[in-house]
């Protein structure tokens, strides 16, 4: 017969291993979220949310916000995994409700049971970018598939837009390789740089909606793009451009992402 005080063991370790067992820590390069800070209201957005086969497409997946010297909190649902395992760029964005400045928060996101809430995969204390409405890359940088004549990728400006085009022909992995955060890591700077130059030295492309968002973020960038001129020195644009693509690629983490992606699949941590 067992003990009273063994039961009450048991039944801990039972509870202990029905909500934790296999639970999944994310790492940061597995998740990156943006806080747009002037929109009315404020808004969250998941940017990238790589997850694992073994987790469930019925998955739910939620971010929290807190601030524990205020007890703030706030919870956004962002839907099933099937979503984010199709396409970790999906981008989907919610509004805040009940809290009116989300700048200096701490961001939570889990993963958990559809049935029983059970806690699949989760990641604390997630770094976020603050931003304003103009200052997402994915505004002005599009990714289209298409038959590139033996080109794995190539950067198309147009005044619609700027695109990196992806060879079309890829089988259904190489499809998703614009997903792949190495891939991310090493053509992001070089399609910014292209981008500029273009921008800079084509009037065409700076009288268009995309051009004056596309001068609004490389502003973010690089503060010097605004005293740039007509009879500017080559070496001074290179300046505003070489500073812009710094600031990018230290926003975004760019050497610490790939460093992690490259430790986890080598075996490391």
């Amino acid at each position: 017969m067992i003990e009273p005080q063994k039961k009450v063991e048991l039944r801990k370790s039972a509870r202990k291993r029905l909500n934790y067992t296999n639970l999944r820590h994310l790492s940061e390069g597995d998740v990156r979220l943006t806080v747009i800070t002037d929109a009315m209201p404020p808004s969250l957005r998941i940017d990238y949310l790589s997850l694992g086969k073994r987790i469930p497409d019925d998955a739910e997946v939620s971010v929290e916000a807190y601030r524990g010297s205020t007890g703030e909190y706030e919870r956004f649902d962002f839907g099933n995994a099937t979503t984010f395992k199709s396409n970790p760029h999906f981008g989907p964005m919610r509004q805040f409700r009940r809290v009116d400045d989300p700048i200096g928060m701490t961001y939570r996101l889990k993963v958990t049971d559809e049935l029983t809430g059970r806690l699949i995969a989760e990641i604390d204390r997630v770094k976020t970018i603050m931003a304003g409405a103009d200052e997402n890359p994915h505004e002005f940088i599009r990714v289209r598939y298409r038959p590139l004549g033996g080109e794995l990728w190539r950067i198309t400006v147009e005044e619609d837009g700027a695109f990196i085009e992806i060879e079309k022909s890829l089988p259904v992995e190489g499809i998703y390789l614009w997903d792949d955060p190495k891939f991310q890591c090493m053509i992001y700077p070089a399609a910014l740089r292209l981008i500029a130059e273009k921008l800079m030295n084509e009037e065409r492309y700076q009288d268009t909606e995309w051009g004056r968002k596309c001068m609004t973020f490389l502003r973010s960038l690089a503060p010097s793009f605004a005293d740039i001129e007509k009879n500017s020195s080559p070496e001074e644009l290179d300046q505003c451009i070489d500073q812009a693509a710094r600031t990018f690629a230290n926003r975004h983490n760019l050497v610490g992402r790939i460093k992690q992606t490259l430790s986890r699949e080598l075996g490391g941590k």
